[in-house]
């Protein structure tokens, strides 16, 4: 079962987000979760 994060951890997971995200070397992966983050 998927329980969300507290929202005091909200900005510390976003901010490790966009780190994984801008470092990721395939486009693919950086597409499918960039738009995953965007529209969901």
């Amino acid at each position: 079962m998927h329980v969300p994060p507290n929202y005091q951890a909200m900005r510390e997971l976003i901010s490790a987000f966009f780190d994984l995200l801008q470092n990721e070397d395939e486009p693919a992966v950086r597409v499918v979760l960039g738009h995953y983050f965007f529209v969901y």
